[in-house]
């Protein structure tokens, strides 16, 4: 009896049936005294009396449905943020046990918004404008997702040679994000390091520096030296639920060499290092060349994910989304001979849409022309395959 008192307490039903008894009572009082003024029979306060005994059990399921009602939203909400927080990995015990203290700071800094929030800002017009298609990355796009779930990953870095569709992949998933008001996310900031347009000009660490410190509120971007300017802004970056994307971060880095990686600039090596070190939420950087500075972090709070280039599969399903037609085989092999290079394949298609209506067949007489061509690598800066393939609208 004594643990049903409990679960009755529990689940606040007792206040239904608090607040019915008392009603039922203020009832029989006003019929006490109204029904002798009106003539009624005297049956007719017994009939009142067993009207309320018969209700207070429905009343009283009635009221237990809606506390569990109430609790299952409740939970919902509470499920929704723990998805959104990611599971606890064994390398967050491992933390817990090496570090608590410093784990448990991080969480209190964590700010998760309510369900179904949006973030408080956005701004992602600087980012690459790419095709919105993409084959063959489920796998790389369940990395991001696991990266941004998990709270113990701070820095993300997409490696890959140009053309390969390190921005394509990062704007698909940011519109998945999207459609998710970005998954609790307070703050979202992109920046691409390559203008866009044919010049092909890059922006400065001193551009974004004054960019982004005025974006997330620093009263004075222009105070400090670089390395000052990086500590402040990753300061305001870290803590909050922030989902900061660095696009293009290759033309601020060391070319290969004894310093291959590194970046030149001071804002942006204190900017990562902190951020390395602690973030509530995360970074997303894409490069064709591993960051050196955060090479101690790699493996517990900041990951690296090397892009392949796209099976034939793949590469057969992008010729087809471009118009490209022919047998399945022929689309494969055509996806072989391009070593699977998304902007190859991509201007492959549109060349062979445009000119031949699409028909794979025609492909070798591109190849032709690539022959006559040697400067095409995958490499380099668009791959070589712009230039090669220019010809197309003469």
């Amino acid at each position: 009896m004594k643990g049903f008192l409990q679960v009755l307490q529990s689940k606040r039903v007792y206040r239904v049936g608090g607040g019915y008894i008392v009603s039922a009572w203020v009832i029989l009082q006003v019929a006490a005294i109204v029904f002798p003024s009106l003539d009624l029979p005297s049956w007719s306060m017994k009939a009142v009396l067993d009207v309320l005994l018969l209700g207070f059990v429905p009343a009283f399921l009635l009221g237990w449905h809606l506390d569990l009602r109430r609790a299952r939203v409740e939970r919902s909400c509470v499920l929704n943020k723990d998805a959104a927080e990611g599971p606890q990995s064994p390398s967050e015990q491992t933390l817990l046990g090496e570090g608590g203290a410093r784990l448990d700071a991080k969480r209190q800094a964590k700010q998760i918004a309510p369900c179904g929030e949006t973030p408080e800002k956005i701004s992602v017009s600087r980012l690459p404008i790419t095709g919105s298609d993409v084959f063959g990355r489920e796998e790389d796009v369940a990395f991001l997702d696991r990266a941004w779930a998990n709270k113990d990953i701070n820095v993300v870095t997409i490696v890959a040679w140009g053309g390969v569709g390190k921005s394509t992949l990062l704007n698909h998933w940011l519109r998945r994000m999207a459609a998710e008001q970005y998954r609790s996310a307070q703050l979202v900031f992109g920046w691409s390091f390559y203008r866009q347009g044919t010049s092909g000009d890059t922006s400065s660490a001193d551009e974004f520096l004054d960019a982004a410190l005025g974006w997330f509120g620093d009263p004075d971007p222009r105070l400090g030296t670089s390395w000052e300017k990086g500590e402040r802004l990753a300061k305001l970056v870290a803590h909050r639920r922030t989902l900061l994307v660095l696009d293009g971060l290759e033309p601020l880095q060391n070319p290969p060499g004894p310093q291959e990686g590194r970046l030149r600039e001071p804002s942006l090596q204190a900017l990562l290092r902190e951020l390395a070190a602690f973030n509530t939420g995360l970074c997303v950087i894409t490069t064709r060349t591993p960051v050196a500075d955060i090479a101690d972090y790699e493996r517990t709070s900041a990951l690296r994910r090397e892009l392949d280039q796209l099976s034939s599969e793949a590469g057969a399903k992008l010729l087809r989304a471009l118009g490209v037609t022919g047998e399945e085989a022929e689309l494969r092999n055509a996806s072989d001979e391009f070593s699977g290079h998304c902007l190859a394949l991509t201007l492959l298609g549109s060349y062979l849409t445009d000119a031949f209506s699409g028909d794979i067949r025609f492909r070798k007489e591109v190849s032709e022309r690539l022959e006559k061509r040697p400067t095409w690598s995958p490499c380099s800066k668009s791959n070589g395959v712009l230039p090669n393939l220019a010809w197309r609208g003469s």
